[in-house]
């Protein structure tokens, strides 16, 4: 590639030889692909989280034989 002085890079980039878009287009791209996939992380880790705090309600782990007659008297 043969060597531009400032006068001719500006003369190219305002003629519009120099199209910088696609550079633009691919940044737009990756900014909104991360977006969508930290999104979607966030939501399966609410998901996941939601199962496991429901899972530790319905454990059976500090069930005592005094707790289950206690529940009975109620």
């Amino acid at each position: 590639m043969k060597e531009l002085t400032i006068q001719q890079l500006i003369k190219t980039s305002f003629s519009g030889e120099i199209d910088q878009s696609y550079v633009y287009l691919n940044l737009m791209a990756q900014a909104g692909g991360v977006l969508i996939a930290g999104i979607v992380m966030w939501r399966l880790s609410a998901y996941f989280h939601k199962k496991k705090i429901a899972q530790r309600q319905n454990g059976q782990r500090f069930e005592t034989r005094f707790s289950r007659e206690w529940k009975k008297n109620d």
